[in-house]
């Protein structure tokens, strides 16, 4: 486990550092959209160090498009 926090902390320590040049010059759009994708790394990272059986990514997008794609693939799915 300690091996994920040094490679976590590493990478969350690195992303910053490396993009802050250009994160100072971004529109407020642009820094919104990296505080969200680094609050995902975070979450994420936290998953990768614990384990813990926490609602994923892949969760989310199958809770929101699961029910449409099921529903496509009954329309699409020959009568037999």
């Amino acid at each position: 486990m300690t091996d994920r926090v040094i490679a976590f902390f590493v990478f969350i320590a690195a992303v910053p550092l490396i993009d802050f040049p250009a994160y100072k010059r971004m529109p407020f759009k642009g820094a919104a959209i990296y505080v969200v994708l680094m609050i995902s790394a975070l979450y994420l990272g936290y998953i990768f160090i614990t384990g813990a059986a926490l609602p994923n990514i892949t969760d989310l997008i199958s809770f929101i498009y699961g029910g449409p794609a099921e529903a496509l693939m009954r329309m699409f799915k020959p009568n037999e």
